[in-house]
């Protein structure tokens, strides 16, 4: 039973690994079943032992993505630079399968992160107003948003600012100067 479990899990890490190579090269439009399958170096029919589609192998992706960032952001956090500094390492290590994401569904992939991310932001101990805000849900669409288009942005351009400068610019801007390593209230 675990070898083949061993090798199910084989199978879709090459069919994963070859749908980012293939989209970070072409694009996902022009992506067939048979040339993924090609790329991977397994039958056509394999494919459909596993997945339905190539927007199925895609959305595990973005997944697997997801789960590490909230690992990341779960991880116990002192300050907001530490956090910063998590995600975007979380994000360098995803760095081609993002880039695979960008490409291929840029829209779908935010909407997942904005629902997933917004409860997490509310119980972040970094939050400050915890009562019946209205306004946190658009406050948390802007940060995910925001934080979305920064990370695709740092990986497009071979990550030409270190994470260090990154966020060191980022608090710089949004934390008063006297709060930038603002640890967290026990």
């Amino acid at each position: 039973m675990y070898t083949k479990d061993r090798r199910v899990r084989k199978t879709k890490e090459a069919i994963k690994r070859s749908l980012i190579k293939l989209v970070n090269e072409t694009s996902f439009e022009g992506l067939t079943i048979g040339g993924l399958m090609a790329d991977a170096d397994l039958n056509r029919s394999t494919f459909y032992l596993h997945y339905s589609s190539l927007s199925e192998v895609l959305y595990a992706i973005e997944d697997e993505v997801i789960a590490n960032l909230l690992e990341e952001v779960r991880g116990p956090h002192e300050t907001i630079e530490s956090l910063l500094l998590d995600v975007l390492s979380c994000a360098e290590a995803n760095r081609e399968a993002l880039r695979c994401i960008f490409k291929a569904s840029p829209t779908h992939f935010s909407r997942k992160v904005e629902l997933i991310f917004t409860p997490v932001i509310y119980a972040s101990p970094f939050t400050k107003r915890k009562n019946e805000d209205h306004g946190f849900t658009f406050v948390a669409s802007f940060f995910i948003e925001g934080g979305i288009g920064v990370i695709f942005k740092w990986l497009e351009n071979p990550m030409r600012v270190g994470k260090d400068e990154l966020v060191a610019s980022f608090l710089d801007y949004f934390v008063p100067k006297n709060q930038n390593s603002v640890k967290l209230r026990k």
